[in-house]
């Protein structure tokens, strides 16, 4: 069976993210540290925001975010922040920046605590990264950024001194976009 970079797909990001969470955090976003309390566990609010995305209409599909994660904030604070993670795998519609600001405004919207996003693009087009969604009309204007982490663009290099375990995770999905005839196997 020939795999592509599109057969790291949304059940398999879903459990690494949640049996990597800290490392994938650290990974991230480096001085994490400062502002959650690793001690206080990880709350995965899947099927909680799965109600925020019916489904579309005519039933078109499901709308629905890979990952939104529950943090508590260090320092002794009771407050917490979320993280909404989206993994990628292909352009599609090309709409994720709008797709992205949707996300954060439902969210926001239920929770009102603050929130950081980020895209994972696991796609080969070096030239899509969507990171901004603006909007504007008659002087009334939006700008929503959200982190963006093209996988195509990293360096293996790089990659592979990262002391992070996963950097690894990161390594494989780079792997698996530059040779598009590795198998399961192969890619462990």
């Amino acid at each position: 069976m020939t795999k592509s970079a599109s057969h790291i797909d949304d059940p398999l990001w879903k459990s690494i993210i949640e049996d990597a969470c800290g490392d994938f955090l650290r990974f991230f976003y480096p001085d994490i540290e400062k502002h959650v309390d690793f001690t206080k566990p990880f709350t995965f609010l899947d099927k909680e925001f799965e109600s925020l995305f019916p489904p579309e209409p005519r039933n078109l599909g499901v709308r629905f975010v890979d990952k939104l994660i529950k943090l508590f904030r260090s320092g002794g604070e009771q407050q917490y922040f979320l993280c909404h993670i989206e993994v990628q795998s292909n352009k599609g519609k090309g709409d994720l920046a709008e797709r992205m600001f949707t996300y954060f405004y439902r969210i926001f919207d239920k929770y009102k605590v603050p929130i950081t996003a980020i895209a994972i693009l696991v796609d080969p087009n070096h030239s899509y990264q969507p990171e901004i969604y603006k909007q504007e009309f008659l002087g009334t204007s939006l700008c929503y950024k959200f982190n963006s982490y093209k996988v195509i663009k990293q360096s293996e290099k790089n990659l592979r001194a990262n002391p992070n375990p996963f950097s690894v995770v990161m390594l494989t999905a780079l792997k698996a976009l530059k040779t598009k005839h590795l198998d399961d196997t192969q890619l462990m």
